[in-house]
């Protein structure tokens, strides 16, 4: 499934307005009790470049938060704020970077704009991609599945659930 890059930056801008005091609790969707447990990383503080012009960043492909997020909302509910991960909301998507070239191991684009809650602040864009291998090329993988059949496990959108999607 291909998403238009005009909402993939709405998702940024939505969730990245914090600074307005705008939260995604704050949308009328009825709250339930969750039986997940998230930790809260809270927001990252603003660090001035001319202060600290050094930053590193992890290079990470998980979007399982994006998914998450959607069953909480496709069920009607309003997901945990510690579950709304902004960086696995972009992961789960694909962006048509280019490949490396030059032997380079990896190709890098950017992009800046301005920052549409705070116009004394700007947003810069970094996309990254590695090379991209044939088929023929990747090794061979063995998948393990381990699967929980506790009693924690019992509720309809747990244990069921999986046996429903694995058709089991």
């Amino acid at each position: 499934m291909r998403i238009p890059v005009s909402i993939i930056f709405t998702l940024i801008f939505f969730s990245c307005n914090y600074a307005d005091g705008f939260y995604l609790e704050d949308i009328s969707i009825p709250v339930t009790e969750f039986n997940e447990k998230y930790k809260d990383y809270e927001e990252n503080p603003f660090i001035k470049v001319a202060e600290q012009e050094i930053t590193t960043f992890a290079l990470d492909a998980d979007g399982g938060a994006y998914t998450n997020s959607r069953r909480f909302l496709n069920d009607g509910q309003t997901p945990p704020k510690a579950a709304v991960r902004i960086e696995e909301y972009l992961n789960y998507f694909t962006f048509d970077y280019l490949d490396p070239t030059d032997g380079e191991n990896v190709s890098l684009e950017s992009e800046i704009s301005g920052c549409p809650w705070n116009p004394d602040h700007h947003l810069i864009r970094l996309g990254m991609k590695g090379i991209s291998l044939p088929l023929s090329q990747i090794p061979n993988s063995n998948f393990v599945f381990l699967i929980d059949i506790s009693g924690s496990m019992a509720s309809a959108d747990k244990l069921d659930l999986l046996k429903k999607d694995l058709k089991l």
